[in-house]
């Protein structure tokens, strides 16, 4: 079974996605059905870009990206952040076949506002606890954080949260030069032109992929 077949029969899991358009949702350019505002907060989160899945390892698991670059902090509303990682997490790691069970992840936050972090403080330690809920530390294969200097602060909180078993698997280094070294080294991007460009490569992590539910699973075939 495809992963990019699944997409099909999506029902998008109805206890996160609860009175919430499941078309536009898998598809936010879908322009068939009326829009609530609350969907147009959720749609807002998905346009970030900021946390999607693209692509596979050379074992074949699917990797997770988390760009703190590409979020939106001035418009935050705290209920959609959360139930955006919901669907993006749940909706692949509940309806993927169980080969494909392990995962990377891969995050970029050396560019991380401490002061937006004042400013929202329950976005950190939520986001990691919905990960931690909804991805088991035997599912993770490896991670890879690049933290820059600031982003020490997020790392931190991951140690003071997340399993010890979990903390083991995450490679943290302050430079996108280095982590495109190691993505390549531990096989997570299968060869130096597969990295996107924000790390030095050639690939482009386009909107298509990164901003909807189908986008994603296509590039998981």
């Amino acid at each position: 079974v495809s992963l990019a077949s699944v997409a099909e029969s999506w029902s998008l899991l109805p206890d996160v996605a609860r009175n919430f358009n499941a078309a536009r949702a898998i598809d936010p350019t879908n322009k068939t059905t009326t829009v609530t505002s609350k969907e147009q907060t959720l749609f807002n989160e998905f346009n970030t870009g900021s946390f999607y899945w693209y692509g596979k390892d050379k074992d074949g698991a699917p990797t997770l990206w988390y760009r703190i670059d590409c979020m939106e902090w001035e418009s935050i509303v705290f209920t959609k952040r959360m139930q955006y990682t919901d669907l993006v997490l749940k909706s692949v790691l509940q309806k993927i076949p169980s080969e494909y069970k392990s995962l990377n992840f891969v995050l970029l936050v050396d560019d991380f506002s401490p002061i937006q972090m004042i400013k929202h403080p329950k976005i950190g330690p939520a986001f990691l606890k919905s990960f931690v809920k909804s991805c088991p530390d035997d599912c993770l294969k490896r991670a890879v954080m690049v933290t820059g200097t600031s982003g020490y602060v997020f790392y931190n909180i991951v140690k003071s949260i997340a399993p010890k078993r979990l903390i083991n698997k995450i490679i943290a280094v302050k430079s996108r030069e280095v982590a495109a070294s190691i993505l390549v080294d531990e096989g997570i991007v299968r060869t130096q032109d597969e990295l996107p460009d924000f790390l030095g490569g050639k690939s482009m992590h386009d909107e298509k992929y990164t901003k909807s539910l189908s986008g994603m699973m296509s590039t998981l075939k």
